[in-house]
């Protein structure tokens, strides 16, 4: 239910933003990613009703943060952040919301009469938020622990200049840089951009014991080739335009 909701909100709102006619499969796809996600921590506890709450929300927070990456412009290729981190935190708050009591009851034996989440003790006039306070408490402690443990691993990475590729291998792409093959129908990159790196390569390589790495010029010959029979194509089509 969670990830079909957010899908289908993801989807909806994101094609209402841009105004384009059709549907995009990456923001419909990564909403239902962030459904997912946002479900895992209480998919034990929650009614069917509930959990296609917690989807049409983590759909519109995929949106939010997404876009609010790029406005920030932080890199996030893939969209992890808005995915993992704005849906898990969702999920975790969630859980301290909509959890039902009869399935608390059920799930552990050592309670007894469970309030349930807040909107379950709400609606019963106690407004008895200790399974919120719970959990917004545990996610405290889940950001800490992450936050403690990864902040100083990548502040070595980021001192011995490992934490990221640099200008050039960024702009060629990292699907032609180190996985040797196109990845995305796009624009770019240019031949200087290609035939700088294809140079540095060879550079770096040939004091070593194998020599040149052949897949990855083998590639960029490919991307040249492509680019070269796009700018014909379009050359073209600017000539059959002018007649």
């Amino acid at each position: 239910m969670a990830c079909v909701t957010a899908l289908c909100v993801g989807a909806v709102l994101e094609k209402m933003k841009s105004g384009h006619f059709s549907y995009d499969l990456t923001h419909a796809l990564n909403g239902a990613l962030t459904g997912l996600v946002s479900i895992t921590a209480g998919c034990s506890v929650f009614e069917p009703w509930a959990a296609a709450v917690v989807g049409m929300v983590a759909g519109v927070i995929y949106l939010l943060v997404s876009h609010l990456l790029i406005k920030l412009r932080i890199d996030d290729a893939v969209d992890a952040i808005p995915v993992h981190l704005g849906g898990g935190l969702w999920g975790v708050v969630a859980t301290g919301l909509f959890a039902s009591p009869s399935h608390l009851s059920n799930l552990y034996d050592n309670i007894n009469d469970p309030v349930g989440g807040w909107f379950y003790a709400w609606s019963k006039g106690s407004g008895d938020a200790t399974m919120l306070g719970v959990q917004l408490l545990g996610l405290l402690f889940i950001i800490g622990w992450t936050t403690a443990i990864m902040l100083p691993f990548f502040l070595v990475l980021s001192k011995a200049n490992l934490l990221r590729v640099d200008a050039l291998e960024e702009d060629v792409g990292l699907d032609i840089s180190h996985h040797y093959a196109r990845a995305y129908n796009l624009e770019g990159p240019d031949k200087a951009q290609l035939l700088a790196l294809m140079k540095r390569r060879r550079e770096r390589d040939k004091d070593r014991q194998f020599g040149r790495n052949n897949r990855f010029e083998a590639v960029v010959r490919d991307v040249m080739a492509q680019e070269d029979n796009k700018v014909r194509f379009d050359n073209k089509l600017v000539v059959m335009e002018d007649n």
